[in-house]
């Protein structure tokens, strides 16, 4: 785990992922996930990088929402099924976002992997 990657991993599979992704507004003023950790070449997309700074998501989009969906698709692909099943998320290497989250990144991390489905979750450095 880094602020520019994440890795997700089981018994079976590994899937690196870069951390943004693209939003899409629709018709009601919402914003869609439209790719995660992929260019997308659309004018009206909006990128957000998970961890830079200077990326701001749209104003009714919280940054949390956005890493939510971020891991939400990165369990879905490492699953490889459309029921998942929710999985006990190890995070390894988290300290590396220390600096960026002001030391509040188990925290965040942890809230953002249940809210995207994990049963539980526990961290290793």
């Amino acid at each position: 785990m880094s602020p520019e990657k994440f890795v997700f991993s089981n018994d079976h599979t590994t899937i690196t992922l870069d951390t943004y992704l693209y939003l899409w507004p629709n018709s009601k003023g919402d914003y869609l996930v439209l790719a995660v950790g992929k260019q997308v070449q659309q004018a009206t997309c909006v990128r957000v990088d998970l961890f830079a700074p200077k990326s701001v998501p749209p104003d009714n989009v919280p940054r949390s929402n956005c890493l939510e969906g971020f891991l939400r698709f990165g369990f879905a692909k490492l699953s490889n099924r459309k029921i998942m099943l929710r999985p006990t998320v190890i995070f390894r290497g988290d300290s590396s976002l220390s600096y960026i989250t002001c030391g509040y990144h188990r925290k965040i991390l942890s809230d953002a992997a249940k809210s995207a489905g994990a049963y539980s979750v526990k961290f290793l450095d």
